[in-house]
């Protein structure tokens, strides 16, 4: 019976070979066009997914600013009880090669503990080590690859400028990372350490408190309550813009909101307001 039925499918798609063509194509596209679309929404859906530590990554805003000096990350000190880690973030152009054949490299400027708060993938080197000193650098393979013609690069030294500089520094080369996921809300090229932003701004620039322009992310215990860990970092705060505003006092503060710990799994789609990272829009989902 089921040969019955082929024979006769089959006599008429022959019959109708035209129609027949344009309603297969037809079906063929609509089938790519909503792989297409599953693929694009199962991409975003999925953003930052990766990142072990999402649910326990704040990002910190204060006095309505979500970006902070240098300074303030470093003089919070390492003791508020439930705090992990800090991060201290800083995105630039470095460049490599002749005028005639320049590439451009996204820059992170990183604390060394980039690789044990965010779970980008190391392919060689230490997590704990690769971004230890001033000058330490972390390629993406892709670049590495594009750069030297292999990964095994590990203990080379690379010569980078800031972009429209002349002036080249050179870096020691002390990991590879796969490449940055697509479903990651971070996009960049290579990761060095945060000092050697002093190639880029001179010594002392870590103290400056008028540079409003370094992302500052928190990794807090996951057992925390996070109403009394912001209790002690408002303080800490407070202390410390009074310390380096002379005429401020606490009466300044009172009704004031100090500072907003931002979940880092909500900065993608939640927050249109910070643009400090990769951003979706749930519209088109």
């Amino acid at each position: 019976m089921f040969k019955n039925y082929f024979k006769i499918t089959f006599r008429n798609l022959w019959k109708n070979k035209v129609f027949s063509l344009l309603n297969t194509i037809g079906l063929a596209i609509a089938l790519a066009v909503a792989l297409i679309i599953f693929l694009f929404i199962n991409n975003e859906l999925s953003t930052d997914n990766f990142q072990k530590n999402k649910d326990n990554i704040y990002l910190v805003s204060t006095m309505d600013y979500y970006t902070t000096p240098p300074v303030l990350i470093k003089s919070l000190g390492d003791d508020i009880p439930g705090l992990e880690s800090k991060l201290r973030l800083f995105m630039n152009t470095l460049v490599t090669g002749e005028e005639s054949n320049k590439m451009k490299f996204r820059t992170y400027f990183a604390d060394s503990s980039f690789f044990n708060i965010l779970s980008f993938k190391l392919l060689l080197g230490d997590r704990a080590n690769v971004l230890k000193e001033k000058g330490h650098i972390v390629l993406t393979e892709t670049l590495a690859i594009k750069t030297f013609g292999t990964i095994d690069v590990v203990g080379k030294t690379i010569d980078l400028s800031r972009e429209n500089s002349t002036k080249t520094h050179t870096y020691l080369i002390t990991g590879i990372m796969e490449d940055v996921p697509d479903n990651s809300s971070m996009s960049f090229d290579v990761v060095t350490n945060f000092h050697s932003l002093e190639n880029l701004f001179g010594n002392g620039f870590e103290d400056d408190f008028s540079e409003w322009s370094y992302i500052s992310l928190l990794m807090i215990n996951e057992n925390t309550n996070l109403e009394n860990f912001q209790k002690v970092f408002d303080k800490r705060l407070i202390n410390f813009f009074m310390e380096n505003n002379e005429d401020a006092t606490e009466s300044d503060f009172v009704d004031e909101e100090i500072s907003e710990l931002i979940p880092f799994s909500s900065l993608y789609f939640d927050r249109p307001d910070i643009q400090v990272f990769r951003q979706g829009n749930k519209n088109f989902i």
